[in-house]
Protein backbone atom coordinates (compact mmCIF):
# COMPACT_ATOMS: atom_id res chain seq x y z
CA UNK A 1 0.00 0.00 0.00
CA UNK A 2 1.30 3.05 -1.04
CA UNK A 3 2.47 5.51 2.31
CA UNK A 4 0.35 8.30 1.55
CA UNK A 5 -2.89 6.00 1.56
CA UNK A 6 -1.69 4.15 4.80
CA UNK A 7 -1.16 7.13 6.64
CA UNK A 8 -4.45 8.48 5.64
CA UNK A 9 -6.46 5.08 6.39
CA UNK A 10 -4.55 4.51 9.58
CA UNK A 11 -5.17 7.80 11.00
CA UNK A 12 -8.92 7.77 9.77
CA UNK A 13 -9.50 5.19 11.55
CA UNK A 14 -7.53 6.10 14.48
CA UNK A 15 -9.67 9.09 14.96
CA UNK A 16 -12.82 7.07 14.67
CA UNK A 17 -13.89 6.44 11.35
CA UNK A 18 -14.38 2.75 9.68
CA UNK A 19 -12.13 0.92 7.88
CA UNK A 20 -12.63 2.73 4.40
CA UNK A 21 -13.25 0.70 1.24
CA UNK A 22 -10.33 1.33 -1.49
CA UNK A 23 -10.20 1.76 -4.71
CA UNK A 24 -7.18 1.65 -6.59
CA UNK A 25 -6.34 3.04 -10.02
CA UNK A 26 -3.22 3.33 -12.04
CA UNK A 27 -0.68 6.35 -12.26
CA UNK A 28 0.01 8.28 -13.67
CA UNK A 29 -3.46 9.29 -12.51
CA UNK A 30 -5.98 11.56 -15.48
CA UNK A 31 -9.84 12.21 -15.65
CA UNK A 32 -10.70 9.11 -16.91
CA UNK A 33 -9.73 7.15 -14.07
CA UNK A 34 -11.52 9.16 -11.92
CA UNK A 35 -14.98 8.54 -14.09
CA UNK A 36 -14.27 4.90 -14.12
CA UNK A 37 -13.56 4.71 -10.10
CA UNK A 38 -16.95 6.70 -9.76
CA UNK A 39 -18.38 4.08 -11.75
CA UNK A 40 -16.52 0.90 -9.36
CA UNK A 41 -18.04 2.89 -6.24
CA UNK A 42 -21.75 3.29 -7.42
CA UNK A 43 -22.12 -0.92 -8.28
CA UNK A 44 -21.14 -0.47 -4.30
CA UNK A 45 -24.16 -2.17 -1.77
CA UNK A 46 -23.03 0.43 0.83
CA UNK A 47 -22.84 3.74 -1.17
CA UNK A 48 -19.89 5.93 0.38
CA UNK A 49 -20.89 9.91 1.78
CA UNK A 50 -17.14 10.71 0.93
CA UNK A 51 -14.49 9.88 -1.06
CA UNK A 52 -10.56 11.03 -0.51
CA UNK A 53 -9.24 10.95 -4.03
CA UNK A 54 -5.10 10.51 -4.53
CA UNK A 55 -4.93 13.34 -7.17
CA UNK A 56 -6.95 16.35 -8.63
CA UNK A 57 -7.63 14.87 -11.92
CA UNK A 58 -9.07 11.55 -10.10
CA UNK A 59 -11.57 14.01 -7.61
CA UNK A 60 -12.34 15.82 -11.53
CA UNK A 61 -13.44 13.03 -13.57
CA UNK A 62 -15.11 11.48 -9.95
CA UNK A 63 -17.19 14.48 -9.67
CA UNK A 64 -18.70 14.53 -13.15
CA UNK A 65 -19.56 10.94 -13.35
CA UNK A 66 -21.24 11.45 -9.84
CA UNK A 67 -22.93 14.66 -10.98
CA UNK A 68 -23.78 12.22 -14.21
CA UNK A 69 -25.40 9.95 -12.32
CA UNK A 70 -27.61 12.49 -10.12
CA UNK A 71 -25.86 12.82 -7.28
CA UNK A 72 -25.20 15.71 -5.60
CA UNK A 73 -21.68 16.91 -4.70
CA UNK A 74 -21.02 17.48 -1.55
CA UNK A 75 -24.57 17.19 -0.20
CA UNK A 76 -24.80 13.19 -1.06
CA UNK A 77 -21.43 13.10 -1.87
CA UNK A 78 -17.81 14.87 -0.39
CA UNK A 79 -14.94 14.24 -2.66
CA UNK A 80 -11.23 15.67 -2.43
CA UNK A 81 -8.49 15.63 -4.27
CA UNK A 82 -4.79 16.11 -3.96
CA UNK A 83 -2.31 18.50 -5.64
CA UNK A 84 -4.04 21.60 -5.35
CA UNK A 85 -3.67 21.84 -9.22
CA UNK A 86 -5.58 24.61 -11.22
CA UNK A 87 -8.23 23.06 -12.03
CA UNK A 88 -9.25 22.23 -8.11
CA UNK A 89 -10.52 26.34 -8.08
CA UNK A 90 -11.87 25.56 -11.58
CA UNK A 91 -14.09 23.04 -11.38
CA UNK A 92 -17.98 23.53 -10.52
CA UNK A 93 -17.97 22.88 -7.26
CA UNK A 94 -14.65 23.59 -6.76
CA UNK A 95 -12.46 21.08 -5.51
CA UNK A 96 -11.00 20.70 -1.86
CA UNK A 97 -7.39 19.61 -2.28
CA UNK A 98 -4.13 18.81 -0.07
CA UNK A 99 -1.16 21.37 -1.11
CA UNK A 100 1.99 20.10 -1.00
CA UNK A 101 4.98 22.61 -1.27
CA UNK A 102 6.50 21.46 -4.77
CA UNK A 103 9.52 23.96 -4.95
CA UNK A 104 10.45 22.62 -1.35
CA UNK A 105 10.35 18.88 -2.64
CA UNK A 106 12.44 19.91 -5.23
CA UNK A 107 15.07 21.77 -3.10
CA UNK A 108 14.93 19.04 -0.94
CA UNK A 109 15.59 16.39 -3.31
CA UNK A 110 19.08 18.90 -4.50
CA UNK A 111 20.15 18.93 -0.88
CA UNK A 112 19.87 15.07 -0.85
CA UNK A 113 21.77 14.35 -4.06
CA UNK A 114 24.20 17.20 -3.08
CA UNK A 115 24.42 15.53 0.38
CA UNK A 116 24.99 11.89 -1.18
CA UNK A 117 27.11 12.71 -3.76
CA UNK A 118 29.43 14.43 -0.86
CA UNK A 119 29.01 10.82 1.14
CA UNK A 120 27.75 12.09 3.63
CA UNK A 121 24.87 10.21 5.60
CA UNK A 122 21.89 11.52 4.38
CA UNK A 123 18.07 11.07 6.22
CA UNK A 124 15.53 8.31 5.07
CA UNK A 125 12.40 10.08 5.55
CA UNK A 126 11.57 14.00 4.66
CA UNK A 127 8.00 15.24 5.92
CA UNK A 128 7.73 18.67 3.98
CA UNK A 129 3.88 18.65 5.29
CA UNK A 130 0.46 19.85 3.61
CA UNK A 131 -2.23 22.30 3.53
CA UNK A 132 -6.00 21.70 3.32
CA UNK A 133 -7.59 23.70 0.42
CA UNK A 134 -11.32 23.51 1.47
CA UNK A 135 -13.52 24.04 -1.35
CA UNK A 136 -16.98 23.13 -2.32
CA UNK A 137 -16.45 19.60 -2.65
CA UNK A 138 -16.08 18.71 0.65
Amino acid sequence: MPERAGGFIARWVHDGGAEPTRLDVNVPSHFGQGRLAYRGLADLAEQPDVVVCGSDWIAQGLIVEAQAAGIRVPDQLAVTGFGNLRLAGDMRPTITSMDVDGARIAREVMRVLRARAAGKEIETRIDVGFRVIARESA
